[in-house]
């Protein structure tokens, strides 16, 4: 009960808080930078609406929260197995998380959590959607981003409200990356601004990179964690191979020209729930790609080929987008 009393009360002081997207740009003392910013979320509601997202009015309203996260997600694994937990709730299902208004709420469950052994992870969130069930408002956190990451943040989100599977978090976050990466291409082609495409394709190629060492790894640990040997015997296997994580990440660092990504996301603390995490967004791009490519780049039909997907059972769901993934790759 204090969970969902906590996640009410979280999302009803955030509805309270609201003002029309028009009445923020207005008032003389907002920073330029934020009332540009506000201003651009206009710009990318358009954009989308007209590219086919069901965007109704969602993000057409304004609240400055002060602080960089809205939700703190805790996520959990077992010690010896790279299964993350599942938490389920009424309407939406089960996920891989479980998301808090307030820190210390997700730390004290974290905490009871590692009391019970499990591997554990907490994050904090800047943006959240309430999957079309409300109006969700733009937050100050989102306007922290560049252009094209504000864009691509607003894309994923309105992603969430076309389609979402109880109980499958790999697939709708994944189906939502690949209209976040699709959409975000066309509007700075549209704008004028392809050069910044480059920045962002770069970020994506170091994304990519990672989950390529961090995938290397939960396979390493995989075949660990299925060996017939003792705790002590899998614990220090485990140890040495999210080491070795750490020295191959610097190695690739060394090559990235400065940038800081996931620096300091793996010189943290890493186990089991925290590797979970990298690649949920991710598992599936490649096979919703596929699709977008075969429907021309048309994102109505493409989200009506994915809504089809959708409606099979989790199992065939996951064969097709094996299949789908491995045509990809020829």
């Amino acid at each position: 009960m204090h969970y969902y009393a906590q996640a009410i009360g979280g999302h009803t002081k955030l509805l309270l808080q609201r003002e029309p997207v028009e009445k923020a740009i207005e008032k003389p003392e907002l920073e330029p930078s934020l009332r540009d910013k506000l201003s651009l979320t206009r710009n990318i509601r358009t954009f989308a609406t007209n590219a086919g997202l069901q965007t109704g009015d969602a993000y057409t309203t304004y609240v400055d929260t002060g602080e960089p996260y809205i939700v703190w997600n805790v996520f959990a694994a077992p010690e010896f197995s790279l299964s993350m937990k599942q938490f389920c709730f009424p309407i939406v299902g089960c996920t891989s998380y479980k998301g808090y208004f307030r820190q210390a709420d997700a730390m004290a469950e974290a905490s009871k959590l590692k009391a019970q052994g499990y591997d554990v992870y907490v994050g904090g969130v800047g943006a959240y959607s309430t999957l079309g069930w409300f109006s969700d408002p733009i937050l100050d956190s989102f306007l922290l981003r560049t252009d094209a990451q504000l864009a691509a943040l607003l894309f994923h989100e309105l992603a969430h409200r076309e389609l979402y599977v109880k109980g499958d978090s790999q697939f709708n976050e994944s189906f939502a990356t690949s209209i976040e990466r699709f959409l975000v291409k066309r509007w700075l082609q549209e704008e004028g601004r392809s050069e910044e495409l480059d920045t962002l394709s770069s970020a994506w190629t170091r994304q990519q990179e990672v989950l390529d060492l961090v995938n290397r790894t939960k396979n390493d640990l995989a075949r660990v964690y299925d060996d017939d040997s003792s705790e002590e015997s899998m614990r220090k296997a485990k140890h040495e191979l999210l080491e070795e994580l750490r020295e191959r990440y610097l190695q690739v660092h060394a090559g990235w020209q400065g940038s800081n990504d996931y620096y300091a996301w793996m010189m943290a603390e890493m186990n089991n729930a925290k590797l979970g995490t990298l690649s949920t967004y991710n598992d599936w791009v490649e096979s919703f790609n596929v699709i977008l490519t075969q429907e021309d780049h048309d994102l109505v039909a493409f989200i009506d080929r994915v809504k089809q997907l959708a409606r099979l059972d989790r199992a065939t769901r996951d064969q097709r987008l094996k299949e789908l993934a491995n045509a990809s790759l020829k």
